[in-house]
């Protein structure tokens, strides 16, 4: 019975040890994350699920509307003064390229 206990136990700990990130849930996080999510990082759609408690802004709908309004033309400039340039997280180095986006704006990750 004490050693089923303590296989348990140690499950239990190396469970939480390895499914803990790290990763502060706070509105930041689920911005930047929630974003990436939108880029194809697995692990980022992961975090975002943590986040249904904290109102955040930047989602996967705003990076496609931000994304399509960059498709249609829409001027850098006024696209940043609307989203700021946090939106800058949803694109990758081909769609900075493709929008002409200023690629010394890119977020370091």
């Amino acid at each position: 019975m004490k050693a089923l206990f303590n296989i348990f136990f140690l499950l239990s700990f190396t469970a939480l040890f390895f499914s803990c990130d790290g990763k502060k849930v706070s509105e930041e996080s689920c911005d930047i994350e929630s974003m990436k999510c939108y880029r194809g990082y697995p692990h980022s759609c992961k975090f975002i699920e943590k986040c249904s408690e904290v109102d955040h802004k930047f989602t996967k709908k705003l990076c496609s509307k931000a994304f399509n309004e960059f498709f249609k033309g829409g001027n850098q400039k006024v696209l940043l003064k609307k989203y700021t340039n946090k939106i800058l997280h949803c694109f990758n180095d081909r769609e900075f390229e493709n929008f002409k986006i200023d690629k010394s704006l890119r977020p370091k990750e």
